[in-house]
């Protein structure tokens, strides 16, 4: 009797009924790529798909759309005030530069491609030492300034070159002589060749005029006597001479071990002394590990021949 009570129970009846027709949820199979992205990461849920939207149009503001991470700040050090306004632009110039992703953008600011772009389009630009990221809107640039440093007299005309041996431009005697002449601070490179240079173009490689500069700079700061001229016979031969404020002349090897050299040079300098130096007449130091005096009234002051250097030209 309570067991056919029992069936007879609508709501038993109902839920039995309910058991009885019960079907296991059907799951959709992903058909795109995109869908089943969403199911291997279980965001195929409309909330899993709204935040995904959500995140999706954020990242697109953060990267597109000019927000806090748009470089707002460009600081350039090492250089003039006229070089860093040129630079200023230069880098403004890279970073409106249109792409995939805004170059403006401090995320996706390449520090590579904007060092290569200001060392092919600034001409005050030597070197761009490094490039530094301050987030969220900064950018800090060291860079190594070129500026005018030689005058340059071959056989054929004269010509203004930069300290890494670019060539500014071709100039003529008489701005040179002129009064008012903007050329008179430059060291002059006298160059016993007959060698036609155009703008822009590189005198000789960088480690010819790498070096130069450090003897220029050894001589000043280490042996307190600074260049008055250069005199070279080629640019592409190691030979150089330089003629020193004492009067006498130094003769280098280029390409040899130039900290050695100074070395040598400090030694031979205590050992001539204050009040013999104005008796020389050069100083050879383009032999290996070894530096030849010569005074003005020596025999070798009338030769003719001198020693060569031992270095391989480049």
């Amino acid at each position: 009797m309570l067991n056919k009570i029992k069936y007879q129970n609508p709501n038993f009846r109902r839920k039995l009924n309910e058991a009885r027709g019960y079907r296991r949820p059907i799951k959709k199979i992903p058909e795109t790529k995109a869908e089943f992205f969403l199911a291997y990461f279980h965001l195929d849920g409309m909330f899993a798909k709204y935040s995904l939207l959500i995140l999706l149009l954020a990242l697109i503001y953060l990267i597109y759309a000019p927000n806090f991470l748009t470089v707002k700040t460009i600081q350039i050090n090492g250089v003039s005030s006229e070089a860093n306004a040129s630079m200023q632009k230069t880098a403004g110039d890279y970073l409106s530069l249109r792409g995939f992703v805004p170059k403006s953008n401090l995320l996706f600011t390449s520090k590579r491609g904007l060092a290569e772009y200001l060392s092919a389009k600034n001409i005050f630009v030597e070197k761009v030492e490094s490039i530094e990221k301050n987030f969220p809107s900064a950018l800090v640039i060291q860079a190594k300034e070129r500026y005018n440093k030689f005058l340059l007299y071959s056989l054929n005309g004269i010509y203004l070159l930069s300290n890494d041996g670019i060539v500014r431009k071709q100039i003529n005697s008489y701005d040179i002589n002129a009064s008012t002449s903007t050329y008179s601070g430059l060291l002059t490179i006298k160059l016993s060749q007959n060698k036609s240079l155009y703008e822009n173009q590189k005198a000789a490689d960088s480690d010819y005029f790498e070096n130069l500069n450090e003897i220029l700079y050894k001589s000043e700061h280490f042996l307190q006597n600074s260049a008055t001229e250069i005199q070279i016979e080629t640019l592409e031969h190691p030979d150089l001479q330089i003629i020193t404020r004492f009067g006498f002349t130094i003769k280098f090897d280029i390409n040899s071990d130039l900290n050695k050299v100074f070395e040598q040079l400090k030694l031979l300098q205590k050992e001539i002394g204050e009040a013999r130096i104005n008796g020389i007449k050069y100083i050879d130091m383009r032999v290996k590990d070894k530096g030849y005096v010569c005074y003005k009234d020596a025999l070798c002051s009338q030769e003719t021949t001198a020693p060569k250097a031992t270095s391989t030209p480049k």
